[in-house]
C-alpha cells in the first residue's frame, strides 16, 4: 500500500512582519523555497579525477497570492520603508510554512529575515484575480520537525 503524501491543503503559509502580524496575505496559490547550493569543482595535476565540494549560498523563494485584503499594502509599505531606511534596518520579515503530514507528524520551515525583490501587482483582466507575486531571499532557514 502506498504511503499518503502531503497535499497543499495540509500546509499553512505565514508571513510575519516586524510587529509579529501574520495576516497580510491570504489566498496563496504557491510557495516555493529553494536552498541555494553550489558545487565547486577543481582539477589538480597528478590526479585522474576532479575534486568536488559544495557551498551554501542562502535561501530564495517566491509566493504567488491573489489579493484579498488591503492589509497587503501595509505589508508592502513596511517592506519598502525598511529598504529605504525609513524604519529600522533590523526589522525582520519571516516567511514560512506549517506542514501537517497525514501520518500525524508535523514540521515548520521558516525563512528568517527575508529581503525582497520586486513587489508586483498584476491586474490581468476583468475576470482574473489580482495577482501579487513576492520574491524573497535570506541567509537563514530554520526547521522544526
Amino acid at each position: 500500500m502506498a504511503k499518503q503524501r502531503i497535499k497543499g491543503q495540509e500546509v499553512s503559509i505565514f508571513v510575519s512582519g516586524p510587529d509579529g502580524d501574520e495576516d497580510a496575505l491570504e489566498n496563496i496559490g504557491t510557495l516555493e523555497i529553494t536552498i541555494n547550493l553550489e558545487v565547486l569543482e577543481e582539477g589538480y595535476l597528478g590526479q585522474v579525477s576532479n575534486e568536488f565540494d559544495d557551498i551554501f549560498n542562502g535561501v530564495s523563494g517566491k509566493i504567488d497570492a491573489h489579493l484579498a485584503r488591503a492589509s497587503y499594502f501595509a505589508l508592502q509599505e513596511k517592506i519598502q520603508n525598511r529598504a529605504q531606511r525609513r524604519s529600522p534596518a533590523d526589522e525582520k520579515f519571516n516567511i514560512g510554512a506549517r506542514l501537517a503530514f497525514p501520518s500525524g507528524e508535523s514540521a515548520r520551515v521558516t525563512v528568517e529575515d527575508c529581503k525582497f525583490g520586486p513587489l508586483t501587482m498584476t491586474v490581468g483582466g476583468r475576470k482574473e484575480y489580482v495577482d501579487t507575486p513576492i520574491e524573497f531571499s535570506s541567509s537563514t532557514i530554520r526547521r522544526v520537525f
